[in-house]
């Protein structure tokens, strides 16, 4: 199952991304701040994964940030060819659930990704 994890997009731009995922049978899911400490694979319901009761906060992020999981490069592509047309201002952290970050936490990935969006843009 296609699914978009979204962060701090309970907005209108989050409405948008949900009326371009609806015809491409791609379920959303908003993550709220308190999920922060959870790994990715229990948010996306993934087997072998399981959300834990938070004992702490996590620090919140205000940035909008994108996680698909279950997606192919062919459904990322038609997303986000479908999203451009759709004149959705853009959300600069996103990300593809892997092998490699199915264990991180939100916190996690949202730092990689700030670090990476960084990086490309002093360029």
């Amino acid at each position: 199952m296609k699914e978009i994890l979204l962060y701090n997009l309970d907005n209108e731009k989050g409405k948008q991304i949900r009326q371009v995922c609806s015809p491409l049978s791609i379920s959303c899911r908003d993550v709220a701040s308190d999920e922060y400490l959870q790994t990715i694979g229990a948010l996306a319901g993934l087997p072998g994964f399981m959300l834990r009761p938070m004992t702490v906060a996590a620090p919140a992020f205000s940035d909008e940030m994108m996680l698909f999981c279950g997606f192919t490069n062919d459904d990322i592509y038609d997303f986000l060819s479908r999203y451009k047309a759709a004149g959705i201002a853009p959300v600069h952290l996103k990300a593809t659930l892997t092998p490699h970050n199915v264990g991180w936490n939100s916190l996690e990935i949202h730092d990689e990704l700030t670090k990476e969006h960084e990086a490309m843009n002093k360029k």
